[in-house]
């Protein structure tokens, strides 16, 4: 098929789409913003004048940028952000999105299977920022303790970043670990034994910041990811024989492991915080206030008493206690409209490995806006969420065949 992308060479797109994603997600201050920026600008220019449309009468789309302008003119209003922050993160979350629609099989080479490394590139910013920032602090503070579960990101100078927001940006990277497990089943030509390479490094990492943070849902949603995964295998598989053996000698193993270590595995800090009481904790007194009547705060001004949390730690719940009851609607009709979107893809012919990769992305990503600020915490690691949300909308559209290249997939199998 003839490249018409950003350059004329499919595999020089997406190594420069890959880095873009990779810089942006480093979250440098300034810098990742102007990176995205540079990107996406060009990239509109280039299909401008190739005569493309553009995603732009997409109803998700409006529903996003009707979102983003409405949420942050109302924390101007507030006086909770300035000018200059509110203006770039309402760019970063359209352009990030529009960049991901317009990725398709003439931008991204040997597609589909070359998402699978795009992907990657977008849960390597984050990772790599939070094993940076972790490292930096344990060598600063000389201990494997954090102090009130807040350690300095690497690039911030002033203030603090709960332990909890480092979870949401490595949660994708321990979800990784079941490609590494799984990614071997996929056909040869996929490079697959380099990508599982890379996804177990980064899986690893996130593992390991989490380890150390002592933060338990991205462990969590790496255990039901792996599980899940096992099963999506054991139904598509002709051979799933092997699979279910597979799974099986992975499940003894770890049993094994477990039952001949495990004074050693309680002697984890975190083990203390799988113990602690689950109905005690505060986020849940929080999320009560705001269904009970806080949610209906028509401009929100974070009026609510939430005790002694700054947010309700739930995506919606938060964007409804800054900024009322329309920039939450207009996110959760988002929200909703992908997660048709995604089943729409899961039912496509999509290599597993592709589908395995949106799986976890989407499964991480819902665990995070159940449970913590997202958008609040880091606008960067939302943007990238827009982006994923994007390349989904483009895969619907695939699936349905309502443009040609859907044959460079269908007709390419498993």
């Amino acid at each position: 098929m003839k490249n018409t992308g950003l350059f004329s060479n499919s595999f020089i797109a997406t190594i420069l789409l890959c880095s873009v994603l990779a810089l942006f997600g480093l979250s440098v201050p300034l810098y990742s913003y102007l990176v995205l920026f540079l990107f996406g600008f060009s990239l509109f220019a280039q299909i401008c004048v190739r005569k493309r449309g553009l995603v732009f009468g997409d109803k998700k789309f409006l529903v996003l940028s009707l979102f983003s302008i409405s949420y942050y003119t109302i924390l101007l209003v507030h006086g909770f952000i300035e000018p200059f922050p509110a203006i770039q993160c309402v760019l970063a979350i359209n352009l990030a999105y529009l960049i991901g629609f317009n990725s398709g099989d003439d931008t991204i080479a040997s597609w589909p299977h070359g998402l699978c490394w795009v992907f990657l590139a977008m849960i390597m910013g984050p990772t790599i920022f939070s094993l940076l920032s972790t490292q930096t602090s344990l060598d600063y503070y000389s201990s494997f303790e954090t102090f009130d579960r807040e350690i300095p990101g690497y690039w911030l100078d002033a203030g603090k970043i709960t332990t909890t927001i480092f979870g949401t940006m490595t949660a994708p990277a321990c979800c990784l670990l079941s490609v590494t497990l799984l990614g071997f089943k996929e056909s040869s030509k996929t490079d697959k034994y380099k990508l599982m390479f890379f996804c177990g490094i980064f899986s690893l990492v996130g593992i390991y910041v989490n380890l150390i943070l002592q933060n338990r849902m991205p462990l969590v949603t790496m255990a039901f990811v792996i599980i899940l995964a096992f099963v999506y295998y054991i139904f598509t598989d002709r051979k799933n024989y092997r699979t279910v053996f597979y799974a099986l000698s992975l499940f003894l193993i770890s049993a094994t492991v477990y039952y001949y270590f495990q004074d050693y595995i309680q002697d984890f800090s975190i083990m203390n915080r799988f113990k602690e009481e689950k109905f005690d904790n505060p986020r849940y007194s929080a999320w009560f206030t705001m269904l009970s009547g806080g949610l209906f705060n028509v401009f929100g001004g974070r009026t609510a008493d939430l005790g002694k949390l700054k947010y309700a730690h739930n995506l919606w719940l938060d964007v409804s206690y800054d900024a009322g009851i329309v920039p939450f609607l207009l996110l959760l009709g988002f929200y909703l409209a992908h997660c048709r979107s995604v089943f729409t893809v899961f039912r496509s012919n999509l290599p597993n490995l592709v589908t395995l990769f949106i799986f976890v992305i989407w499964a991480s990503t819902l665990a995070s806006y159940f449970f913590e600020p997202v958008i609040q915490a880091s606008p960067i690691f939302f943007a990238l969420n827009s982006f994923f949300f994007g390349v989904i909308s483009r895969l619907e559209i695939l699936a349905h065949g309502t443009e040609p290249c859907v044959l460079a997939y269908r007709n390419g199998g498993n």
